[in-house]
């Protein structure tokens, strides 16, 4: 196990349980607006499951801006990715005050193991539109995005290494 950098690799036998973090953005040529981004890192004491802590953030929202999107979820609760039991939340943005479509943004979480640096935390984050092209309303299907979602959350695979083998 390691940490691949540009043409790097450091190789890192990950029994000092140092800290880590890793992140990348995927874009797609075929879905110009969507953006995806993969975080992988130590778990954390202060880690929440991501269906608790939007629950407990939307209660938080104040209502000035509940007025600008109707917000409805797609799908949410356990999903289990290759063997990593997580949690999903995929949700649909609609603009109250336009006829457009609206977009979806979401997130799948899995938590790892506080004390374990090869069961490490995972989080994958979908936005369905960028800011730079149009912050309110996606021009690619829900449906679409969904498939693409769901193929990169079903890539996911964890090394032999980290496995135990």
């Amino acid at each position: 196990a390691g940490l691949c950098w540009k043409d790097y690799f450091i190789a890192d036998d990950m029994t000092e349980n140092r800290f880590f973090l890793s992140e990348a953005f995927l874009f797609f040529p075929s879905y110009p607006e969507v953006m995806m981004n993969i975080e992988n890192r130590a778990r954390d004491e202060s880690d929440t499951p991501i269906i608790q802590m939007i629950q407990k953030n939307r209660e938080q929202i104040p209502e000035e801006l509940k007025r600008v999107f109707k917000v409805s979820d797609i799908r949410s609760g356990s999903r289990e990715i290759n063997g990593l039991k997580g949690e999903e939340v995929l949700t649909h943005y609609q603009p109250r005050l336009s006829f457009g479509r609206g977009f979806e943004s979401g997130v799948w979480q899995y938590l790892g193991t506080l004390d374990n640096p090869k069961d490490s935390y995972i989080y994958v984050g979908l936005k369905g539109v960028r800011d730079s092209i149009d912050k309110e309303n996606s021009s690619i299907s829900q449906k679409q995005i969904l498939q693409l979602n769901d193929f990169v959350l079903n890539n996911i695979k964890i090394s032999p290494f980290n496995q135990g083998k």
